[in-house]
């Protein structure tokens, strides 16, 4: 569902409003093998691109040492 900032991460994560529109999205990645692995690996990327705790910790030390 919508919420946070799920918005900003709709290239690998489906917004369904509806039971049967998330039933619809799983069915279609269980069947198309290629676009669940690309839409995993494009997720994990991201997580490590930019969500590790060792990411994180320095986004916080930053903001820290260097207020506005």
């Amino acid at each position: 569902t919508d919420v946070g900032d799920v918005k900003d991460h709709q290239e690998y994560i489906k917004l369904v409003k509806t039971p049967e529109e998330m039933a619809k999205v799983t069915n279609f990645f269980l069947n198309d093998g290629p676009e669940r692995h690309r839409i995993s690996e494009r997720a994990f990327s991201e997580w490590q691109e930019n969500y590790t705790w060792g990411k994180i910790v320095n986004r916080y030390e930053n903001v820290i040492r260097n207020p506005k």
